[in-house]
């Protein structure tokens, strides 16, 4: 099917899909901060106090409603305990989807191997709170020339719910070494297990300056101790024309090792006589 106007599934992905985001980072945060108010009239409200005075209090519930009681309509009030979270195992590949950067970078201190579809290396580290750097060399046996990308990433803005990263991705044949340089914006809305990320790119030298734009839009959702579901979509849009490579699968987060496993697809291979996915594949050592 041919796609009209790729920018309304955009907008309609950002209308929908940030707001739910950030309502469930709201509610998860809620949910471990609960206090109990029952009133003289028998009803009972459950939130966050947000602010108290000699006569009244404020109090936010789980769904983002924010009420202002009046003390003398109080029969009583109780902290509940709060519950403990799940047991998790810490992702800690997060500056990434599959291929596409999410607007976190790599924690400083943390560095990682790689590989990717078998035949590509790659390596990564935290140098600093809002600097890291990775780079990715292909090993396909037989090849004239490897392909060597140099990433490195500076992210100004880290919040609990909100990380936004600049990035430029410089890449090379190897030997001949011709440079193309690709700059990106990122920004991932969500708690490391339930997020979505947006991201626009372009090439940045010569005259190809958005002689095309890449947009990324993608979502992560931690279903259990060590599985976490990802999409990660991409869309290419040239001066005439759009394309758009789309994925699902997951990662296996245990301790150092993350595994991942999806497939991609776009409307020509869907469209044709063949498989029409490409596998992803991918082991990951943190160190």
């Amino acid at each position: 099917m041919k796609v009209t106007n790729p920018f309304f599934n955009i907008l309609m992905f950002l209308f929908i899909f940030i707001p739910f985001l950030m309502l469930q980072a709201q509610q998860d945060t809620l949910h471990y901060q609960k206090e109990k108010i029952e009133l003289t009239d028998g009803s009972v409200i459950v939130g966050k106090i947000t602010n108290e005075t000699p006569d009244s209090l404020s109090v936010k519930t789980a769904i983002g409603i924010e009420l202002t009681i009046a003390k003398v309509k109080i029969k009583s009030r109780g902290k509940i305990e709060p519950e403990e979270k799940p047991e998790t195992v810490e992702d800690k590949m997060l500056d990434r989807l599959f291929i596409s950067p999410t607007g976190r970078g790599i924690k400083e201190g943390v560095y990682y191997l790689a590989a990717h579809e078998l035949f590509f290396i790659s390596g990564g580290f935290g140098i600093h709170k809002n600097f890291s750097f990775t780079s990715t060399i292909s090993l396909i046996p037989g090849a004239d020339n490897q392909l060597l990308f140099l990433n490195p990433k500076f992210t100004p803005f880290q919040y609990d719910y909100f990380n936004a990263s600049i990035g430029l991705i410089f890449l090379t044949p190897v030997p001949s070494f011709s440079i193309g340089t690709f700059g990106y914006i990122s920004a991932t809305f969500g708690s490391p297990d339930f997020a979505g990320t947006l991201g626009f790119g372009t090439p940045v030298i010569d005259n190809s300056i958005f002689g095309l734009i890449v947009t990324t839009l993608g979502l992560e959702y931690r279903v259990s101790k060590h599985f976490k579901l990802i999409t990660d979509n991409i869309f290419i849009f040239f001066p005439e024309d759009f394309n758009g490579l789309y994925s699902l699968g997951f990662r296996f987060i245990s301790g150092n090792y993350s595994g991942e496993f999806g497939m991609y697809t776009n409307s020509q291979l869907s469209s044709g006589d063949g498989f029409p996915f490409i596998p992803w594949v991918s082991l990951t050592y943190i160190f």
